[in-house]
């Protein structure tokens, strides 16, 4: 897949490329990290849940729980962490403006994006198991966000060709009208003729 390079790369691209990624990470990927890795304890540890009705309803209301505690105590974190990689992420589109592929630049949103959130690992080495998944949820919320970018770009070219080919239909219109009339040709009555004869 590719597509010609932007001609520019702007803080407002950076920003909005930012925004989506902050959706994406509170909305669906740090969700998603958190059920892998309740499921993953939970295959680990034997399914320590009985099998009755009640219980699996109480583990998957504690899922939703723990979602909701995770995305409520990363809000501020993920905001930091945002506004931090919003020079590196104007950088990254500098840069990339010359490469046509469109999977090359989500391959580069999503490791930037997961390579910044992982640099506290470097102070905090003990913390991999809670940086660690972090870290990949949001190198996939970079990828989703730049691949929302591409998407949204290729709905507003497709607008734009619809409302010109309307408008150049809109502008044939009178001309194929006139062309569809019927032609007027001149014709004399015979008896007009021979009345009008002196």
């Amino acid at each position: 897949m590719s597509a010609t390079a932007p001609a520019t790369w702007t803080w407002s691209d950076s920003r909005w490329l930012e925004i989506r990624a902050f959706g994406w990470m509170l909305g669906v990927t740090l969700p998603a990290t958190v059920v892998i890795g309740l499921v993953g304890a939970g295959a680990t540890s034997g399914w320590d849940v009985e099998t009755s009705f009640g219980s699996w309803l109480s583990a998957i209301g504690g899922t939703v729980v723990w979602m909701l505690m995770v995305d409520v105590v990363a809000f501020l974190p993920t905001m930091a962490a945002a506004l931090v990689a919003l020079p590196f992420t104007m950088l990254l589109g500098r840069a990339m403006r010359p490469v046509r592929s469109r999977l090359l630049q989500i391959a580069a949103t999503s490791a930037l994006a997961g390579v910044l959130a992982a640099l506290p690992l470097v102070a905090l080495p003990d913390w991999f198991i809670i940086l660690g998944p972090i870290s990949v949820a949001a190198g996939a919320a970079g990828a989703l966000a730049r691949n929302g970018e591409f998407r949204r770009a290729d709905r507003l070219a497709a607008a734009a060709v619809a409302a010109a080919a309307a408008a150049t239909a809109t502008a044939d219109a009178p001309d194929a009208a006139d062309s569809d009339a019927p032609a007027v040709t001149a014709t004399t009555d015979p008896a007009t003729a021979a009345d009008q004869t002196p």
